[in-house]
């Protein structure tokens, strides 16, 4: 629902290339004529979200977050900081807590 018209007639409106993340789609409210992003719970991450799910999935298996942050960064090229795997695992606990 809009937050401007109120109003829930959308339409696809093609795509948004961005540089981590890969495509977005992209929907315009039909209404008001403004232009949105679908928000998958992962909206303003700099990594993609299966990175930060994989990186989850490993800390929740009882590895370290400076071992995710090597596995990472030796098989998926990834230079991510074990602070930042921290981060991600405070931020997303409770949405996960209701699916471990």
């Amino acid at each position: 629902m809009c937050r401007c018209c109120k109003s829930a007639h959308i339409v696809k409106k093609g795509f948004r290339k961005t540089q981590r993340r890969g495509k977005q789609q992209r929907g315009l409210w039909r209404d008001c004529n403004r232009s949105f992003t679908i928000d998958k719970g992962f909206c303003k991450m700099k990594n993609p979200d299966n990175l930060v799910t994989r990186s989850l999935d490993q800390y929740y298996m009882n590895l370290s977050s400076r071992k995710v942050s090597n596995s990472m960064e030796n098989y998926l090229n990834n230079e991510a900081s074990h602070q930042s795997v921290l981060n991600w695992v405070r931020k997303y606990s409770q949405k996960v807590k209701q699916f471990t």
